[in-house]
């Protein structure tokens, strides 16, 4: 697996890095930190920087410097020259997941991204990956479990299938739909039988937040997986401090999908 970790050489990567090391006792990886910078000594500063990361020899390391500001188009271009298998982001703060090197466009950059994109909490606890919550409107299952077995393999990890409710409108009619035949269906077709399913009910219609904070608390996974097709959702866990009501509070990663490449 080859991991893109854009930086500032601030401390806030650290978190990136821990966590694409975790990946790394898994699964073999290359690292490629970029950095942006106008600094002649650009070049000097990032692998200084990388050297106080102490990361394993046995790590594949690369380095980065551009100049600009971090874009879609930016990224793209180097995930796709680099075949990058996944970006790894840090944020600070515990309000929501503002606070990345990206800044006040995170939300708005990752719907634009064409590969899986990891949000790293400061409270990540470096806990291992045993349980995976991933939100969904059991719309697109079969398509976005193909991308989302792959990912729980390395670490053996039970994913859960979360869908909040009520909401409107409600794509799938709950009351039809064969939840136990699904999943039955889905581990057999998949060769993964740590899968779940789990229906988490709201008090009033489209509380999706508050359901996935709830479950979140009672449950404890160990990550949160969403696809940038529910692009409201999305924009108010990233930029929920914001609005406070709508911030959900988390000390797990995030890790965001795309949900479909435009034709070349």
């Amino acid at each position: 697996m080859n991991i893109l970790i854009p930086t500032d050489l601030s401390p806030i990567a650290r978190q990136a890095v821990d966590f694409a090391l975790h990946i790394h006792q898994a699964d073999t990886n290359k690292l490629f930190f970029i950095h942006l910078s106008e600094n002649d000594h650009a070049e000097n500063n990032l692998s200084s920087y990388i050297q106080t990361l102490d990361i394993d020899p046995s790590v594949e390391v690369h380095s980065i410097v551009k100049k600009g500001e971090f874009t879609s188009s930016m990224l793209n271009e180097i995930a796709d020259e680099l075949s990058i298998d996944l970006i790894a982001l840090a944020t600070e703060g515990r309000e929501g997941f503002l606070n990345t090197i990206i800044g006040s466009q995170t939300s708005k950059v990752i719907n634009e991204l064409y590969c899986p994109v990891m949000i790293v909490p400061d409270e990540y606890s470096k806990d291992p990956i045993k349980a995976i919550a991933y939100a969904s409107d059991l719309e697109e299952l079969d398509d976005e479990l193909i991308q989302i077995i792959p990912f729980a393999k390395i670490f053996n990890a039970t994913i859960t299938i979360l869908h909040i409710h009520p909401v409107y409108p409600e794509r799938v009619d709950l009351k039809t739909f064969p939840a136990e035949d699904t999943v039955n269906t889905f581990r057999a077709k998949h060769s993964y039988p740590q899968l779940e399913i789990r229906f988490q009910k709201t008090d009033r219609q489209n509380q999706v937040i508050d359901g996935l904070q709830t479950y979140l608390n009672e449950h404890k996974p160990d990550l949160l997986i969403m696809f940038t097709r529910e692009r409201g959702l999305l924009d108010k866990i990233i930029d929920g401090s914001k609005t406070a009501k709508m911030s959900l509070q988390v000390q797990i990663p995030l890790l965001s999908f795309p949900v479909k490449r435009p034709e070349e």
